[in-house]
């Protein structure tokens, strides 16, 4: 795993990276967010500067191969827990809905 190597042998490298993109993907997931809380499919009383911290946060670790080694914790699988936890955390009933549809259909096909 190409991220796994750079994290272990560059580690200055890993977290110059993690540092450069940190500010604009917070930045897009706060879009994202209010995205979906106009949309009616997240909750309207989010705290959107702690709700994008809290899920930049987790997608980081979850990226750090030390935490969550790929042979032990796949990635898809590791992705899938966190994204489905975190998003029915913060979904509106209307988005609650919408998900367990699409996971329903997803199950059918």
């Amino acid at each position: 795993y190409f991220s796994s190597d750079v994290q272990k042998y560059y580690p200055k490298v890993w977290q110059s990276t993690l540092c450069a993109n940190y500010d604009y993907n917070l930045n897009q997931i706060e879009k994202d967010l209010q995205r979906g809380i106009d949309e009616g499919v997240f909750r309207n009383d989010l705290k959107l500067p702690i709700i994008s911290k809290l899920l930049l946060e987790q997608l980081t670790l979850m990226a750090d191969t030390r935490i969550f080694p790929p042979n032990v914790y796949p990635p898809a699988e590791l992705f899938k827990t966190l994204i489905l936890n975190f998003t029915r955390g913060i979904s509106s009933t209307k988005g609650l809905k919408i998900l367990d549809d699409l996971l329903n259909k997803k199950i059918k096909d």
